[in-house]
């Protein structure tokens, strides 16, 4: 991420965050148990990096939060890209009887702002997600 943040200093090229988390995914280990909590980690993760782009970094943030940084993208494809991540895991069959979802949150690095910033406001979002009602994206719009 420090990288494309000092393109974006340099150059002005702007990059893209999302941040998401597994709904609910306590009541997953606790129902299922913890190798099928992780084979809901895993196979989430493997659902994202099979719709993303070879440029984009995606990789776990911590617990059942995971981080994707996309370079050179407009808000519009930002907000795009989390919707479609979110139906994704939605309709995917994980073999469990309880739904898997994620809730997102998206944004666009402004000018002036640092990567810290960058998260913090991307971790609002993501709150924001959760508080509307889990499974779903949010962020800023144009």
């Amino acid at each position: 991420m420090n990288n494309e943040y000092e393109k974006f200093l340099r150059y002005q090229q702007k990059f893209s965050l999302i941040l998401f988390d597994i709904d609910n995914f306590k009541s997953i280990n606790d129902n299922f148990g913890h190798k099928a909590g992780d084979k809901v980690l895993k196979e989430v993760a493997s659902l994202v990096k099979n719709n993303i782009r070879k440029i984009d970094l995606f990789g776990r943030w911590g617990g059942e939060e995971f981080l994707l940084v996309a370079p050179n993208t407009t808000l519009s494809q930002i907000k795009n890209l989390a919707e479609k991540l979110c139906h994704l895991v939605a309709k995917y069959d994980f073999g469990f009887k309880q739904p898997v979802t994620i809730s997102l949150g998206f944004a666009q690095i402004k000018t002036g702002e640092t990567v810290e910033e960058l998260i913090k406001r991307v971790d609002k979002y993501l709150y924001q997600a959760k508080k509307a009602g889990k499974n779903q994206a949010r962020g800023e719009v144009n």
